[in-house]
């Protein structure tokens, strides 16, 4: 155990400090939740912190957000196309491309989602997966989804599959599956029909191509995480506060660390701010519990004290000397 927290990457990516020893925490998922969290009480649950492990982080797309004003004078069989990248789970990037096609009956459309090859433009897999349709209410606000009439105020999403031997012929990509949010529903705040241009207002998704490690944090509840070059961040680990039942009975080692004895009692293991445990502060060293303009005063009386007391003595050693010289 340490009072201290002074850790840097060692050549193995795991975290050390100058004497040696490394930190340990319990490995999380990506959301922060501890993964062997029924056994979270156990020292052997805590592993050592290892970045190593994340040097390079690639996130796919899950989520992409696509708001845009589609004329409400476009003429039957009239299309609009809009484009946005998105990331598969080894970090390749495509075109999410979505084609909007006007049909015959009034406030409808068609709409399509094609993957798109970024280097030749190519659709990879065009008839996958099939045309929806969307409608809108008399205002503009959008009203059926995909067949399906939304609750008003609730998010227009759509989720659509592609899966990985489409995606990319040989190779062993996940499927990627994209909630693709097209606004609110009864709401002019995503995709709407108003006599206008068309207008994308809102083009952005979830994912990233793989990205290098830069730094690591962590936060006041002991949650370590990795911060990347794209400015994404993942959790990672999460580190525990151990507590003593009788911390003076601690035996101290070198490198500011303790270590339990026959009276100092067991480890117990508690996350920052549950269960009595205090919270952890980052990048902060741990403040003197001394007053030091006290201990400055006490050190200028000592001072003066041990002045006054060496004239004392020289006084008594001019009078003998002057005793002596007399009985000369």
């Amino acid at each position: 155990m340490t009072r201290a927290g002074s850790f840097v990457a060692n050549e193995n990516g795991r975290l050390q400090n100058t004497a040696g020893y490394y930190l340990q925490g319990y490995l999380t998922d990506t959301s922060g939740n501890i993964v062997n969290n029924t056994t979270r009480d156990l020292l052997t649950s805590l592993e050592t912190v290892n970045l190593s492990q994340f040097g390079q982080v690639a996130n796919p797309t899950t989520t992409a957000n696509i708001n845009v004003n589609l004329p409400s004078n476009t003429t039957t069989a009239g299309t609009q196309t809009t484009n946005i990248t998105v990331f598969d789970s080894e970090g390749n990037d495509y075109l999410l491309r979505v084609t909007f096609s006007k049909d015959a009956a009034a406030n409808d459309w068609a709409y399509q989602f094609t993957l798109v090859d970024v280097g030749t433009g190519t659709a990879i897999n065009p008839t996958v997966p099939g045309a929806r349709d969307m409608q809108f209410n008399g205002d503009g606000t959008l009203n059926i989804l995909n067949g399906t009439t939304g609750t008003s105020a609730t998010p227009a999403s759509d989720p659509v599959t592609f899966t990985g031997a489409a995606i990319i012929a040989g190779r062993a990509v996940n499927n990627l599956t994209i909630s693709v949010n097209f606004g609110t529903f009864d709401q002019a705040t995503g995709t709407t029909q108003f006599d206008a241009a068309f207008a994308p207002s809102l083009l952005n998704q979830d994912g990233s191509a793989p990205s290098a490690l830069t730094s690591v944090v962590i936060d006041d509840t002991g949650l370590l995480s990795a911060q990347f070059a794209n400015g994404q961040s993942r959790a990672v680990y999460r580190i525990p506060i151990g507590s003593i039942p009788s911390p003076t009975e601690l035996e101290p080692v070198s490198g500011n660390a303790y270590r339990t004895t026959g009276t100092s009692g067991d480890i117990v293991l508690n996350l920052a701010q549950q269960g009595g445990s205090g919270r952890i502060q980052s990048s902060a060293l741990e403040n003197s519990t001394v007053d030091i303009a006290e201990e400055f005063t006490d050190l200028i009386i000592t001072q003066r004290a041990y002045s006054a007391a060496t004239r004392i003595i020289t006084t008594g050693d001019e009078l003998l000397e002057e005793i002596i010289r007399v009985k000369r």
